[in-house]
């Protein structure tokens, strides 16, 4: 069976080769709190900071490299939940990775390894309650966009001068909530958000309504069979009112992370979504190249 690959509003120019990379593909379709220093590898974070654990957290033994076991580090939510994240790479362009429902952070791996060789300073961090994230009580539970502020805070903490938001699914929405009613100012410029497989609402977080207030551009992706994440996409990409937009729908009926991890669409999505970061924060390569 032929697979296609849709989209809308790309421009020619920027979308011709990854097209052409994906449509060549014709197989079938794929559905211990506290802060420690950054490696200093290329693709580690700059060291700085009390000296690094040795081993890393055992939920994400299975995923790290060993190189990658100094990157951990714990930071605070918003309103002050500790949160477990991961940074590689470096430089003044911040890319926050939040990754979907009952997911941790090493579903963002490979894209993370990735932007951090492009050149970009990236912080994967797990929701209050999912993988090492202690979880908070009921009231707070559901507080996703604190988590998303408290990533941006952290980056600039960091020195990031800009950030651009890439979610899975629930973290999708927590971004584009996040984004468009920071509950404290925003922290640093959002450049862009990329929300891969957004529900609408999810949670008390509305993004359907939150779209309506995000004049930055934006990059919707979905596959073609994903039901109501499906229709999300569309509504989504149609209710927001920023004139640099992009819908991409792949198909096959994969879902969040999922899509840039596995089958033929994964490398040229995770391509795609390099090239949007650098598109909207004027990098294209790494510092010093």
């Amino acid at each position: 069976m032929l697979c296609c690959f849709s989209e809308a509003n790309l421009p020619a120019g920027r979308w011709g080769a990854l097209a052409g990379a994906l449509l060549f593909l014709l197989a079938a379709c794929s559905t211990g709190p506290g802060r420690t220093a950054a490696s200093s590898d290329r693709i580690g974070a700059a060291s700085g900071g009390p000296t690094p654990a040795i081993a890393p957290t055992p939920l994400h033994r299975q995923c790290l490299t060993p190189d990658e076991y100094p990157a951990e580090v714990w930071f605070d939510a918003l309103d002050g939940s500790r949160l477990s994240g991961l940074v590689l790479g470096q430089g003044s362009t911040g890319v926050l990775l939040a990754h979907q429902h009952w997911f941790n952070l090493c579903s963002f791996l490979p894209l993370a390894r990735e932007l951090a060789q492009a050149g970009y300073q990236v912080l994967v961090f797990e929701f209050r309650g999912f993988g090492a994230s202690p979880p908070t009580d009921k009231r707070v539970a559901r507080w996703l966009d604190q988590d998303v502020g408290g990533g941006i805070r952290e980056l600039r903490r960091r020195g990031a001068e800009r950030v651009v938001l890439v979610g899975a699914s629930m973290g999708a929405t927590s971004s584009l909530v996040l984004a468009a009613h920071p509950r404290h100012g925003p922290e640093l410029p959002v450049a862009g958000i990329v929300s891969i497989s957004g529900p609408a609402r999810f949670y008390e977080m509305d993004a359907s309504a939150a779209v309506k207030r995000l004049w930055m551009p934006l990059l919707f992706i979905a596959s073609e069979v994903d039901g109501k994440f499906t229709d999300a996409a569309h509504l989504l990409y149609r209710t927001a009112p920023a004139p640099s937009k992009r819908l991409v729908i792949v198909p096959g009926n994969g879902h969040g992370s999922g899509l840039l991890n596995h089958g033929p669409y994964a490398a040229g999505l995770r391509s795609l979504i390099v090239d949007f970061v650098g598109q909207h924060t004027g990098r294209h390569t790494r510092p010093g190249a």
